[in-house]
């Protein structure tokens, strides 16, 4: 694929307002220059093996800067993406990045959020202001997490993940306004945790 246009799945990544003149190939180039550079590491003098939560490790803990991996995933991921890496490589904590940048606030803002004075401020990404423009605060996120489920039983670990699905309906109940009559009982149902119905919840989660 010539490196003058992005993947096909990938042109609106070129439509950013502030860099009408720079094509795909320069905008790869400034990518690649990112990977290139010195990592950047957030000291604040304290390390928790057990912690994931991106916002707490960049702001009281020991972070090396991986935010170009939001870059990476934005321009080249695709439908479906496998990480696969050891225990306490980094996965949670670099999905809950990805989240912290692309996930839009609810209610709408109205201001645009400056990425510079933000906690993406002092790492990498934030060079990239054309990337931002598109991409930061930008876009609608489910993010469930599956960690540290009870595993004592089948009911518990069953009651656990039904408890974290309507956890995150009720982050994003605000769908319920735009959702066809038909489809909000069933979101309610989820929601309050008042269905014993195994074909919802097993599409609780369906695209």
């Amino acid at each position: 694929m010539s490196s003058l246009f992005p993947p096909p799945l990938r042109r609106r990544i070129i439509k950013a307002q502030d860099v009408p003149s720079m094509t795909w190939k320069e905008q790869s180039e400034a990518f690649k220059s990112g990977l290139n550079e010195p990592p950047i590491i957030i000291d604040n003098g304290v390390y928790s093996l057990d912690e994931s939560e991106f916002k707490k490790f960049v702001t009281s803990g020991t972070f090396v800067d991986k935010s170009l991996f939001i870059m990476e995933f934005m321009i080249f991921g695709q439908r479906a993406n496998l990480v696969t890496r050891p225990r306490r490589f980094g996965k949670s904590t670099n999905l809950s990045m990805l989240e912290t940048f692309l996930s839009t606030d609810y209610p709408p803002l109205n201001y645009i959020p400056d990425l510079k004075t933000s906690l993406f401020g002092k790492l990498k990404v934030a060079k990239f202001e054309w990337f931002a423009k598109l991409n930061y605060k930008q876009w609608p996120v489910i993010h469930i997490s599956f960690k540290d489920l009870g595993s004592e039983s089948w009911e518990l670990m069953l009651g656990e993940i039904k408890e974290r699905i309507s956890d995150l309906y009720g982050k994003h109940q605000y769908l319920i306004d735009i959702l066809p009559e038909y489809n909000k009982k069933d979101f309610v149902a989820v929601l309050n945790r008042e269905t014993t119905g195994v074909a919802l919840w097993s599409n609780a989660l369906s695209c």
